[in-house]
């Protein structure tokens, strides 16, 4: 079981991603999917130079194998959501017109 800690001005609460609302798991989700992709295209987070691509992969398998274990959604979904998610950064981002 996995808990979250949430703090407030002068509440501190202990909660299992369980008991989140439908809206909360999938901010927790989209947070989690963003994350993971400033890692595959900027490197964020992972500031070892001698890190190999292997080692970037196995890295990534284990942040999918997390996410899965948490949110209960099949390793397969959580990569096809990345690969929207790469795609969607690689073209520029959503709606870049000001």
């Amino acid at each position: 079981m996995f808990y979250f800690i949430l703090r407030g001005k002068e509440i501190k609460e202990k909660i299992t991603y369980e008991n989140f609302s439908m809206k909360e798991k999938k901010i927790f989700f989209n947070i989690m999917i963003e994350g993971i992709t400033d890692v595959i295209l900027n490197n964020e987070y992972l500031n070892i130079i001698y890190l190999q691509k292997k080692d970037k992969k196995e890295i990534i398998n284990e942040i999918v194998t997390f996410i899965s274990d948490i949110t209960q959604i099949s390793k397969i979904n959580i990569k096809r959501r990345i690969n929207q998610n790469l795609k969607k950064e690689k073209r520029g981002g959503v709606n870049n017109k000001i």
